[in-house]
């Protein structure tokens, strides 16, 4: 028996509410982001949030049904790290082909993204933003200075959109961008 896809019910709450609408103008510049560098996987995204609100309609409970109405995100999941410090990794649920958006916002003076597979370290202030093959290649940021730390981690569940989008995700390609 196959779960079907709905929001999490922290979502559905007054305050999960209030933090989707404040959400809102962010998530609009993210999506923007997304279309622009990988359409492929902007396009599924869409794809599957709509194909999940048409064929589960009957299932979702209303306070479901409004949450996905109001998800402002083409990304099937956020995840809010919250002054923690991030240990090396690969992202579990994605495809590999598939880009995590990284948001470093809070009041820290200085954090360091380390992409470890690549021998890569970027600066991680508030108000970068970081698109990563996160099931490919393995990230961390170890520590961070200065105060608060909250990073909004942006993914797309490969198997969500395998099952709800009937467009093929390639790898990008500068001709997708280009054109």
């Amino acid at each position: 028996d196959i779960d079907i896809a709905k929001p999490s019910p922290n979502l559905t709450t007054r305050e999960g509410k209030a933090w989707l609408s404040q959400l809102h103008a962010f998530e609009v510049i993210l999506n923007h982001v997304l279309a622009l560098t990988a359409p492929a996987q902007h396009k599924a995204g869409l794809e599957a949030q709509e194909k999940i609100l048409k064929d589960h309609q009957e299932v979702l409970t209303p306070a479901a049904k409004t949450t996905m109405d109001n998800w402002p995100s083409v990304f099937t999941g956020i995840s809010v790290i919250s002054n923690r410090i991030t240990p090396p990794h690969r992202d579990g649920g994605g495809s590999i082909k598939d880009f995590d958006i990284l948001a470093s916002t809070g009041t820290h003076k200085r954090a360091i993204l380390q992409i470890l597979d690549a021998g890569l370290a970027f600066g991680y202030q508030p108000g970068v933003v970081v698109l990563l093959l996160g099931k490919l290649l393995q990230h961390a940021v170890p520590s961070w200075k200065g105060g608060e730390r909250v990073c909004y981690a942006h993914f797309m569940r490969g198997n969500v959109l395998d099952r709800y989008s009937n467009t093929e995700r390639p790898w990008v390609n500068l001709k997708d961008v280009t054109s």
